[in-house]
C-alpha cells in the first residue's frame, strides 16, 4: 500500500525487462487506477507544471566526476559523455516526467489533462528510443558517476496523496510541490541522487 493505493512490482516488458538500478520499480494494482486518476486535479496540475519543476533538477545538477579523470577516459568516451550530457539537458523535462509519472485519466473532462497525457507519452517515447542508442556508446564503467544522469528503463510512478491526507495538526492538504519535496527526500534516486 502506498497512500492507500495497492502497488505491485513492475512488470517486465520487451523494452524493459528490468528497472534501472536504484529507481523505484512498482505499479499500481489495475483495480486502483481509478483512485489515482481521481487524485489528479487538472487545474492544480496545470499550475504546478507551469512552474517548470524540472528546471530545479537541471539547475542543481552536479557536473564533476568523482571516480574518473577526464584525461584517462579517452577521446571517444569523452565525446560520448558530452553528447549524453547535452542530450539529457535538452530533454530534462522528459526525464523529470519519467521519474515522476502521474497517472492521468485520458477520458477526463479536463482538456489540459487529456492534452498533457498525450504530449507526455509522445515525449517519453521519443526520448526513450534515443536513450537506448546513446547508452550503447558509453562504457559501462562510467555509469557509476553521480553527475551522469540515468534515464530509467521503466516509468517511476508518483502516487499522489488523497485529499484526506492532511498536514499534521492542520486540515490543509499537501500541494503538489510539497508532495514532490517529500517524495524526493524519501526516494532520492528520482532526483538523480547526485543533484
Amino acid at each position: 500500500m502506498y497512500f492507500g493505493v495497492r502497488m505491485k512490482p513492475g512488470d517486465p516488458t520487451a523494452h524493459a525487462p528490468f528497472q534501472t538500478q536504484g529507481f523505484p520499480d512498482f505499479v499500481s494494482n489495475r483495480h486502483d487506477l481509478d483512485i489515482l486518476k481521481e487524485r489528479c486535479d487538472g487545474e492544480e496540475l496545470k499550475a504546478f507544471l507551469a512552474t517548470r519543476p524540472w528546471t530545479k533538477l537541471s539547475d542543481t545538477r552536479r557536473t564533476e566526476f568523482f571516480f574518473h579523470r577526464r584525461a584517462d577516459l579517452g577521446h571517444e568516451v569523452v565525446r560520448a559523455l558530452e553528447d549524453w550530457v547535452d542530450f539529457i539537458e535538452e530533454n530534462v523535462e522528459a526525464l523529470w516526467h519519467a521519474t515522476l509519472w502521474v497517472v492521468l485519466d485520458r477520458d477526463s473532462t479536463s482538456k489540459f489533462i487529456r492534452k498533457t497525457s498525450v504530449r507526455r507519452l509522445k515525449l517519453h517515447e521519443s526520448v526513450r528510443k534515443n536513450v537506448i542508442v546513446r547508452e550503447k556508446q558509453l562504457k559501462k564503467i562510467v555509469w557509476n558517476e553521480p553527475g551522469l544522469w540515468k534515464f530509467p528503463k521503466r516509468i517511476c510512478y508518483w502516487v499522489l496523496m488523497s485529499r484526506s491526507h492532511t498536514k499534521p495538526g492542520t486540515n490543509a492538504n499537501y500541494s503538489l510541490n510539497e508532495q514532490v519535496e517529500l517524495l524526493d527526500a524519501r526516494e532520492s534516486a528520482r532526483l538523480q541522487w547526485g543533484a
